[in-house]
């Protein structure tokens, strides 16, 4: 008898929001779950993302990862939170950039609250984040290092320790100016009055 592949199967199941489907096939199988996890996140099926991770799918961060980001597109914030305990930075910083180019306010916040990863991406989502007007959004990525950082004192010291505040202040002020630039031909005077107030 040849072998069937399981993931097609977990995959209709899994965007059907089809739990006791979902469950039978993780256990009696061997699929990958990568699509079919990706799609149940897709469609906030919420239940069947817990039960793909309570049975150790899918077993890559990148799926996760990739999962991540879907939902920060989406708007599927409890997913969000669920995923962000499961998956690291780098991820967490291409959610973040999908969240800044929507303009999602109240996920920007979410991730950032997340978000202890170098300091390069967050300038590039301020240049994103000005050339699409989005002024709150921008309000957010400039507020100091430190107060995303506050929950972590062991790295906030380190991260002073290390000279990174300075840094973080030259590179985002760089960043800033190349906003600047960005939104110059459409005369955004508010957004420029911002950034600029910002940019040392």
């Amino acid at each position: 008898m040849p072998h069937l592949d399981p993931d097609p199967a977990l995959k209709a199941a899994a965007a059907n929001d089809h739990a006791n489907v979902v469950d039978n096939l993780l256990t009696e199988t061997h699929p990958t779950g990568r699509e079919a996890f990706v799609e149940a996140v897709a469609r906030n099926n919420m239940e069947v993302v817990k039960l793909f991770l309570r049975k150790g799918y899918p077993a890559d961060s990148w799926c996760i990862g990739e999962a991540l980001n879907k939902a920060a597109a989406a708007g599927h914030k409890r997913i969000v939170e669920l995923l962000l305990e499961k998956t690291d930075d780098w991820f967490v910083g291409k959610a973040l950039c999908t969240a800044t180019e929507a303009g999602c306010t109240d996920f920007v916040a979410l991730l950032l609250s997340r978000y202890e990863h170098e300091f390069m991406s967050l300038g590039d989502s301020v240049k994103t984040a000005a050339s699409n007007n989005h002024y709150e959004v921008v309000e957010l990525l400039l507020q100091p290092k430190l107060s995303i950082m506050e929950g972590s004192k062991v790295k906030t010291v380190s991260f002073l320790l290390d000279g990174g505040q300075e840094k973080y202040t030259a590179y985002l002020g760089f960043k800033i100016r190349r906003a600047i630039q960005a939104i110059a031909p459409f005369r955004r005077l508010e957004m420029a009055k911002l950034l600029t107030t910002n940019c040392s």
